[in-house]
């Protein structure tokens, strides 16, 4: 089996946030499409992680 590459996506929710979901119906939409053929990895990084972690400890 291929390993999946992996897309780290940085969201500040308040800025994306849209009721109950965290991302945007457009957002929504590219990342839904990229993960289709099962080749990507969707990782999500939300406020905790952007504004206290350094950059190399995301993953």
């Amino acid at each position: 089996m291929v390993e999946k590459i992996k897309i780290g996506v940085c969201v500040m929710e308040k800025k994306v946030k849209c009721g109950s979901q965290l991302l945007s119906a457009p957002m929504s939409q590219i990342l839904d499409r990229l993960q289709a053929f099962g080749e990507f990895e969707v990782i999500h990084f939300g406020d905790k992680v952007i504004l206290e972690e350094p950059v190399e400890r995301y993953s």
